[in-house]
């Protein structure tokens, strides 16, 4: 019988040789998203920054690496930091790889705080925007996602709409922007909507906006089309179907209108 003390040394002997097997960065990739960071830390209005490389996937795909940086602000100058950042980063490609970025900017009373990834003029624009609107509480731009924008409870699906849609348009109009609120904290509904300069349509935002006025509506998460899907997707969670449905079946009776609508009951 094996003693609690001689498992638990197997145990981490084990973990330790699993852990062998997982390849290291090489030193020369390290020390150059140090340099990085150690470069970046020097610019005003950085705080700190941290600079790592690490395996993309090291069962599947060993020796590919990606670098990643994050960087913490002391001034809300964004547009600033991003054009101080910006050469910085494009003369910067570990293992033939561009770095993904984590620019932190600290909110105030008036803008809300913001995490960036992307510092294209038009994203720059699109995020200012965004961030001087009361309703926002914070804005997560991250590489890989769309930007996500978290709004306060009181913000009506119309006008958390009508708020992005001006925004990606006055920067990036082919870029695709995603609010996230909890109408009734509660309940602890949510409601979950992409928004770009073409979707929702009309006909669907008036859908939502109905949906979303109906008491025994709980939930709607609603996608726009993407590369991977043709048509929108909207998901509504309702304890009064019929009602639901009706006011979809206005919209999909439309010829022209593709998106794709499914109502649940809570679970």
């Amino acid at each position: 019988m094996f003693t609690s003390g001689v498992f638990g040394a197997l145990t981490a002997l084990l973990l330790s040789g699993c852990m062998s097997f997982v390849p290291q960065p090489p030193a020369d990739l390290q020390y150059e998203a140090q340099e990085l960071a150690e470069r970046v830390e020097r610019i005003d209005g950085v705080a700190a920054a941290h600079g790592e490389v690490h395996d993309i996937d090291w069962k599947d795909r060993p020796g590919e690496w990606r670098a990643s940086l994050v960087v913490r602000a002391d001034t809300i100058d964004l547009q600033y930091l991003a054009d101080e950042l910006r050469p910085e980063l494009e003369r910067t490609r570990i293992a033939r790889n561009s770095v993904d970025l984590a620019l932190q900017i600290p909110g105030t009373t008036q803008l809300a705080p913001v995490t960036l990834g992307n510092l294209s003029p038009g994203v720059i624009t699109t995020i200012e925007v965004i961030r001087a609107y009361p309703e926002v509480i914070e804005v997560n731009a991250s590489a890989f996602v769309n930007p996500n924008v978290r709004m306060r409870q009181s913000v009506s699906l119309s006008e958390a709409v009508n708020v992005l849609r001006q925004a990606s348009i006055a920067g990036d109009p082919s870029g695709t922007l995603t609010a996230a609120w909890q109408p009734d904290a509660a309940s602890r509904s949510d409601i979950t909507i992409d928004v770009n300069a073409d979707w929702p349509t009309s006909a669907v935002l008036d859908a939502l906006t109905e949906l979303e006025r109906l008491p025994s509506t709980t939930d709607i998460w609603a996608r726009g089309p993407s590369a991977e899907r043709n048509a929108g997707y909207v998901a509504v969670t309702s304890t009064d179907e019929p009602a639901a449905l009706e006011i979809i079946e206005r919209v999909t009776s439309r010829p022209t209108e593709t998106t794709i609508f499914r109502v649940d009951p809570p679970t």
